[in-house]
């Protein structure tokens, strides 16, 4: 779905077509999802999270630690792929240029930071590890769906800009190049649900 902007012709393209379109998102969103959804909602379904914040620690560092956590293991992931790639290209005469390498993954990064923030801030918001997984699910599957009929749908045109897989991987970036703005506005995006669920997190009573 959305697959015009792809030419199964290069190698940059069917590596698009094939991995950067759908598998990799799905596998970076599978891994900061349920890390952001477990690390303070799960904490607290468990009954540990009272004897961590027993200690002199505050809530938000808790809550920055985590996010910090995901931020790590996206960034982990972007860089295995960058690698991998780096050592493929010239074995399968794949023909990526590096920048344009390194400008897919920042965008992949990107996302699985964003979603991965999303769920540490709905569970650390409501304390559900389920509502957490469920509800960034439900996000994902959505503006996924948003950003593919976008281009064949008239009046979902517009629903592409606010689509997050618009701005990590539209435009067949390993081709193309990366927008680089489009890193900037998943950016700001993860850090505005970041801080509000920074926000409810200090005010919330927590289950025993």
């Amino acid at each position: 779905m959305g697959a015009s902007d792809f030419s199964l012709a290069t190698g940059a393209g069917y590596i698009s077509a094939e991995l950067f379109g759908f598998m990799i998102p799905i596998f970076i969103l599978v891994l900061t999802v349920g890390t952001g959804a477990a690390a303070i909602a799960g904490s607290e379904e468990r009954g540990t999270l009272d004897l961590l914040l027993s200690h002199p620690i505050r809530r938000r560092s808790v809550l920055l630690q985590s996010a910090a956590l995901i931020a790590v293991e996206s960034f982990v992931f972007g860089a295995v792929i960058v690698v991998s790639l780096v050592i493929a290209n010239p074995l399968a005469n794949l023909q990526i240029a590096l920048m344009n390498l390194l400008g897919a993954a920042l965008g992949l990064v990107a996302l699985g930071v964003l979603f991965g923030w999303f769920a540490l801030a709905v569970g650390a918001a409501t304390g559900s590890r389920s509502l957490a997984l469920g509800m960034t699910g439900a996000i994902a599957v959505l503006t996924y769906l948003a950003g593919s009929l976008a281009g064949f749908v008239d009046f979902l045109h517009f629903a592409k800009w606010l689509s997050p897989f618009f701005y990590a991987t539209s435009g067949s970036p390993l081709e193309h190049g990366y927008p680089w703005w489009h890193a900037a506005v998943l950016a700001l995006a993860a850090v505005g649900v970041l801080l509000g669920g920074a926000h409810r997190f200090d005010r919330r009573d927590l289950a025993s």
